[in-house]
Parts: C-alpha cells; structure tokens; sequence
C-alpha cells in the first residue's frame, strides 16, 4: 500500500479514536439526537395529522424528513472548525503545517475519522431505537438509495469546507467559537434541517438556490423522498459539484492568505 494512503488512514484512525476518548459525550449525544427527533416528530404529527398533505409532503414525508436529516446530522457534525481554532489559539498548528501531509487533506481524514465513530458509537443506536416508533417511509430503490448516497457524499465535503473555512478563520481572529457557532447555526436553517426549504417564502426559498447550504441536508433529502427526478435532479448533483469546486478554491485562497497572517501563540 502507498506511504501517503496508509499515512492518512493513520490520521482517520486517530480522529475515531479520539471521539472514542469521551464516551459520556457520546452518550450525551445520542440522548440528544433521540429528544430532538422526538420533538419534531411530534411537532408535526400534532400540526399536520388529518391533513392531506403541506407543500407536497405527507405526514409520513415529513417524519421521514426529520429522522433522516437528524441521521445526516450525525455524520456531518465533525469538529474541525473547532479543532483548527483550539490548536491556533495553543500554537500547536504550527506542528501540523510543518507535517509532510496535505493539510486541508490532513483534517479532511481526521474528519471523516470523527464521522466513523460517530456513525457507530449513535447513528447505529439511533437507527435501531428510531425505526421501531416512527411511522417512516419505506427505504427508496436501490437506484434511488445509491443516488442519495452520491448526494450525501457531495453534502458531506460541502460541510466539511464550510468548517475548514470557519476553521482557517482562527488563522485572522484566533478566537472562532462564535464564528463556528453562528455558521453551523444558519447552516442547519439554511440547508433545510431545521424545516424543509420549502417552508420558506418563495423568495427567500429561491435566494437560497444560489447558495451552497441547500446541497448539505435539503437536495439529499429531497432524492431520498423521490422528490428529485430526471433532469431536476442532475442539475442538484451538478450544483452541488459546482459548489464543492469552488468552497475548494476558496479554502485554498483563505489557506495561502492566512498563513502570511498567522501569529503563533503558546508554547
């Protein structure tokens, strides 16, 4: 096997085991998935039960809707934009940009390291707990099932830039906790987690076309409702692409800029 493969499957080793390092926290955190799958569930059986359907979704759409986006949340909800911010703030970066590794590849491994051990340590769990008590759609066809996978996949390196790059901005501010905070905040609204886009005025719903969130949670989602067909469908797949090109170039852009402003703290 190639040095550089196995260097970074080291890396993703190390990410799974360093989650695995704080079990209450993921203890913690799939008390929570469970409560907030719960919540909306139940929110939306109490406002739309009897009804024909909102939107074009039935109730069994939206409950559908709420689970599978909360799944995707635990695979998506890494913490490298934290990560790059502690280690600015202690100095420690300057060990990672002296590695002989790639460094956006570098945490996109330690990432997906993170993302392994959550999909075991919750989602799993989360799965066999939810399924019984949820009236929820059938699983979609295999087609179907393997386009959404190809979306989820594209979802999932769209989030992880949009925390590289709240990650690089420790590299200007040093202090990005909010800056994190307030980013994954309008992200889970803005890609459609919180509600269905759309449940948004059709303005705003139709700003939201030209932003990348919407290929983090909604165009997925969308696919694995069957909502998404024929050409409507590769365009979402193309636009999601097209964003990854480019929060890709932008993170290069932040990268090269930052580190001719980076002030190494600590020690």
């Amino acid at each position: 096997m190639n040095s550089q493969i196995r260097l970074y499957l080291s890396i993703v080793k190390i990410g799974f085991l360093e989650f695995l390092a704080y079990r209450l926290n993921l203890m913690i955190g799939l008390l929570r998935y469970i409560m907030t799958i719960a919540a909306y569930s139940y929110l939306y059986i109490a406002a739309f039960q009897g009804m024909g359907g909102v939107w074009g979704y039935s109730l069994a759409d939206l409950l559908t809707y709420v689970a599978v986006g909360w799944f995707m949340r635990v695979l998506y909800h890494t913490k490298i934009d934290e990560t790059i911010g502690h280690r600015v703030r202690l100095g420690h970066i300057s060990l990672d940009l002296l590695k002989p590794v790639n460094f956006p590849l570098f945490y996109l491994s330690y990432a997906f390291g993170q993302s392994l051990n959550r999909v075991i340590a919750i989602l799993l769990p989360l799965l066999l707990l939810s399924f019984p008590f949820l009236p929820l759609q059938s699983l979609p066809s295999l087609k179907v099932f393997s386009l959404f996978m190809v979306s989820l996949s594209f979802g999932y390196l769209t989030i992880f830039l949009i925390k590289y790059l709240v990650g690089l901005s420790a590299f200007f501010f040093e202090f990005n906790d909010e800056i994190s905070w307030t980013v994954d905040m309008t992200t889970n609204l803005l890609a459609g987690l919180v509600i269905p886009l759309h449940f948004f005025p059709s303005l705003i719903y139709a700003m939201l076309g030209y932003l990348p969130f919407q290929g983090v949670y909604f165009v997925p989602l969308q696919i694995y409702l069957g909502k998404l067909e024929g050409m409507a469908l590769k365009s979402a797949l193309e636009v999601q692409f097209f964003w990854i090109l480019l929060l890709s170039a932008l993170s290069l852009f932040v990268y090269q800029k930052g580190i001719q402003r980076l002030t190494i703290q600590g020690g």
